[in-house]
């Protein structure tokens, strides 16, 4: 690698259900598929994510017979999973093995990190719950039985400010 901006390289190119390589930039990830990579769906080249643009992680850990994989959601793109719903088939994810799992975990760490400092920089505040969503947890607090009607009826008027 001659960049040096790349922080770290994340390569499942060397196991069986491999299909491509993941560099991780200051602000972007890369996506590289290339013509040694197994999976024939997504096709070769390189697809650029803007960090800030992530909107959710995917992860599943391998087991040993089993591969994991992450998966990146981000604005306007589109998830394809047309063959029969396999993640494998999806351009946007990338399959490991158990003994890469620590390096992809680390991945998507440092990536939920960079997701959250972006958000912060560009709000100065940290994110919080909406108001559905704050009524939406205390509702099911109430429906498990953790907190009776009356004790939600009197959170309910705290969050909607009454």
């Amino acid at each position: 690698m001659t960049c040096g901006r790349i922080a770290r390289l994340y390569n499942a190119r060397k196991n069986a259900v491999s299909n491509g390589v993941i560099e991780l930039y200051e602000h972007k990830i890369v996506m590289k598929r290339g013509s040694g990579c197994l999976n024939p769906f997504s096709g070769s080249g390189d697809k650029q994510i803007m960090i800030a643009d992530i909107t959710s992680i995917e992860y599943r850990a391998a087991e040993k017979h089993k591969p994991g994989f992450i998966q990146f959601s981000f604005l306007g793109g589109q998830e394809s999973k047309d063959i029969g719903g396999r993640i494998e088939s999806d351009e946007n994810t990338v399959m490991f093995n158990h003994k890469q799992q620590p390096a992809f975990a680390a991945l998507r760490q440092a990536l939920e990190e960079k997701m959250v400092s972006y958000r912060l920089g560009r709000t100065g505040v940290v994110p919080q719950a909406s108001t559905a969503d704050k009524l939406s947890k205390l509702a099911a607090l109430r429906e498990r039985g953790v907190i009776n009607d009356q004790e939600f009826e009197q959170q309910k008027r705290r969050v909607l400010g009454g």
